[in-house]
């Protein structure tokens, strides 16, 4: 009997070991699971708002996120929180999906505009016989290059038709009382281009 006794009370031990053994690691990797959910829920908020600036959407004051400040003693809070999150179970997490397709739908949309502003830029420069090598619609829509749509201008030149007054025009006696000049009252800063014409003229510029 005493032998089963001491048999019961080591198992019994070895037991108790292992539960506070396996509570432990629990808890790291409950941790564990937390921490990474709250950088998930960052990463979400901080794209969202690069996303959102400027948009007229206000998509960022709808999904929010403050990381937890262990050493305060204060919760996470905003609609990507845990409590949110655990308070929204009842309805199936619907609203924490909603505010998460929120971000997701601007993302389409911001996609969708960017698109459509490439395509309407292949165009333009084909309607201006431009190059097609400078303005592809397929480098316009990638982000991986932004070389091909940040390209700058190198120089620009230009002519300009002016007179003295502004009745001026030609004749057969006198043909060239108006007549393109060269114009050199343009000049590039950046990708701007600062122009300043005199009056009474009409200028044609040519960057390249």
């Amino acid at each position: 009997m005493a032998a089963l006794n001491r048999f019961l009370i080591g198992l019994i031990a070895v037991l108790a070991i292992a539960a506070a053994v396996l509570s432990y690691l629990l808890f790291e990797r409950r941790t564990e699971f937390r921490d990474r959910a709250g950088t998930l829920a960052t990463t979400v908020v901080d794209m969202t708002r690069a996303l959102d600036a400027e948009s007229g959407t206000n998509v960022a004051k709808k999904v929010r996120f403050s990381a937890a400040d262990k050493a305060a003693g204060v919760p996470e809070s905003g609609e990507l929180s845990w409590a949110e999150y655990h308070q929204d179970k009842p309805s199936g997490y619907q609203n924490f999906a909603r505010n998460l397709k929120l971000t997701t739908d601007l993302a389409k949309s911001i996609n969708e505009q960017r698109n459509f502003l490439a395509e309407s830029i292949a165009q333009l420069g084909f309607d201006l016989e431009m190059p097609v090598d400078e303005l592809n619609a397929d480098d316009l829509k990638r982000a991986d290059a932004p070389e091909v749509y940040a390209r700058a201008a190198k120089q620009v030149s230009g002519q300009i038709l002016t007179a003295d007054i502004i009745t001026a025009h030609n004749t057969f006696d006198n043909p060239e009382v108006v007549k393109p000049e060269s114009f050199s009252g343009a000049s590039l800063q950046g990708n701007r281009i600062s122009l300043t014409m005199p009056p009474k003229s009409i200028v044609v510029l040519e960057v390249e």
